[in-house]
C-alpha cells in the first residue's frame, strides 16, 4: 500500500474523528441504543444497561463472511483492546450473520478478549442500531445513554505494511469517557483485570473476595486499599448530600442503604447504618422516596409509550401531592398543556 493518502480519504478520517467524541448526540432512528440490546444472545453474563452505567459503551457490529475484512479485522480488534485496557470503555462484539458456535471460533482466532470485552449474537440488530449494513459499524453510547457517533469501524490511517484504525486511536486519546469506581490510574493489569466485574455489577464483600482469589499478596493490597478509598468516597458523598433537597437526600440515602448492605464487616458500615436509620425515622422523608420510585416508574413507562405520559404523570401527581417528585409529575402536566 502506499504511503500517501488520498485526500478523500483524510476528509472522512476528519470527519470520522473529529464526530466521534461530539458532545450531542448524533441522531439515530434507535431513540434508546442500549434498548437494543434485548435480544442478543451472549456468550457469558447477560449485559445490561445497569452495568454500562457511568461508562462508554462501544457497540460493534460485524460478520465473518467478508474476505477482505477478515484480512484486517484481527489489527482492528487488537487495537481496541488496546486502547480501552485502561479506561471505561466496554466493548460489545455482537456478531451480525453467524451462527453462535461460528462466532466464537472466529473471535478465538483473533484473541479479541478482555474483562471490558462481552460477545454476542443477534442478526436483528443492524437494523435495531439504525445500521446500513453488518460489516464492521459501530455505534458510540456514551456514559449518559445518548449515542455520540455512529459509522463504519473500517476507517483507518495507513502505517508502514499495516493500518491504524481511527475508532481505537480516537478513544486511546479521549478523556471524556466516564469514570470508574474502583480501577486506578496507575494500578496493576492484574488488580484491574479482578476489579472489573466488580465495576460492571454489584461491588460487595462476597465478590471482593472472589476478586482477590487468585491475586498475590501486593496485587491483593491495591484491591484492599481500591475499595478502602471507593467506600470512604461514598461516606463523603453521603454527608454532602444528606441534609441537602430532596433529590440530594434521597441520593444520600439510597447511596447508605446500598453501602451498609453490601459491606456489613467493613469500618464504614456502621456510618451508613446509623444515615438509613436515621433518615427513614422521617416519616415525611419515607413518602418523598416512595414518590421518587412511582415518578420514576412513570418516566420508564413514558419512554417505552409515551400515549401513556399524561395518565401516568396525573397518578403520580395525584397520589403523592406535595411532595418534591408529586410537584415535579403536576408541573410536567402543566407544561405539556397548550
Amino acid at each position: 500500500m502506499s504511503a500517501r493518502i488520498p485526500i478523500s480519504f483524510l476528509v472522512l478520517l476528519l470527519v470520522l474523528t473529529g464526530a466521534l467524541f461530539a458532545q450531542d448526540a448524533m441522531p439515530t432512528p434507535a431513540q434508546q441504543p442500549l434498548a437494543a440490546l434485548n435480544g442478543v444472545r451472549w456468550v457469558g453474563p447477560t449485559v445490561t444497561p445497569n452495568m454500562l452505567r457511568d461508562k462508554t459503551t462501544l457497540v460493534l457490529v460485524y460478520a465473518s463472511w467478508c474476505p477482505k475484512c477478515n484480512q484486517w479485522s484481527g489489527e482492528l480488534f487488537q487495537q481496541l483492546k488496546t486502547a480501552t485496557a485502561d479506561k471505561p470503555v466496554v466493548i460489545l462484539a455482537i456478531n451480525a450473520d453467524s451462527s453462535p458456535s461460528e462466532m466464537q471460533q472466529y473471535i478465538t482466532q483473533r484473541g479479541f478478549f478482555g474483562p471490558n470485552i462481552f460477545h454476542g449474537y443477534d442478526p436483528a440488530i443492524p437494523a435495531k442500531l439504525g445500521l446500513e449494513d453488518n460489516l464492521y459499524n459501530y455505534v458510540m453510547i456514551g456514559p449518559d445513554g445518548a449515542i455520540k457517533a455512529q459509522g463504519s469501524a473500517a476507517g483507518f490511517f495507513p502505517e508502514g505494511a499495516g493500518k491504524r484504525f481511527a475508532v481505537p486511536s480516537a478513544l486511546a486519546k479521549a478523556t471524556n469517557l466516564g469514570s470508574f469506581k474502583l480501577i486506578t490510574a496507575g494500578m496493576s493489569p492484574e488488580a484491574a483485570t479482578a476489579l472489573w466485574p466488580l465495576e460492571l455489577g454489584g461491588i460487595s464483600e462476597p465478590a471482593l473476595r472472589s476478586a482477590q482469589g487468585k491475586l498475590a499478596p501486593g496485587q491483593r493490597a491495591e484491591v484492599e486499599t481500591a475499595v478502602t478509598q471507593y467506600l470512604d468516597a461514598r461516606l463523603a458523598f453521603i454527608r454532602e448530600r444528606y441534609k441537602g433537597e430532596i433529590p440530594e437526600r434521597i441520593a444520600a440515602y439510597e447511596t447508605a442503604a446500598e453501602l451498609a448492605a453490601a459491606f456489613r464487616n467493613a469500618p464504614q458500615n456502621q456510618t451508613a447504618r446509623q444515615v438509613v436509620e436515621f433518615m427513614e425515622a422521617d416519616t415525611a422523608f419515607k413518602q418523598e422516596v416512595a414518590a421518587k420510585k412511582a415518578y420514576d416508574s412513570s418516566m420508564r413507562i413514558v419512554t417505552e409509550n409515551p400515549r401513556r405520559r399524561a395518565s401516568v404523570l396525573k397518578s403520580v401527581a395525584k397520589r403523592f401531592e406535595g411532595t418534591h417528585y408529586g410537584k415535579l409529575a403536576a408541573e410536567s402536566l402543566a407544561a405539556d398543556s397548550p
